[in-house]
């Protein structure tokens, strides 16, 4: 067994690996968090039933309006 774990280790030497911090996006505030939240839920339930045209139209009126959210609140 000892031989076994010398030649496995020789083989696969550990590595010293260094992480780095997370970058936060301080941009991001609750109501983009919400926006987000919603937009997914719109999405799913797009992708998942049958839409009357209204419902389409909401939906990607919603999504300009969260596009325009996220951009204004990147810019402030």
């Amino acid at each position: 067994m000892g031989v076994f774990l010398h030649c496995y280790n020789h083989a696969f030497p550990i590595k010293t690996v260094h992480m780095r911090d997370t970058i936060k996006n301080k941009w991001i505030t609750q109501g983009v968090k919400i926006s987000s939240k919603i937009m997914r839920l719109l999405d799913n339930q797009r992708k998942m039933t049958v839409m009357e045209k209204k419902g389409f139209e909401y939906i990607e009126q919603y999504r300009k309006i969260h596009r325009m959210v996220k951009q204004e609140e990147k810019r402030k």
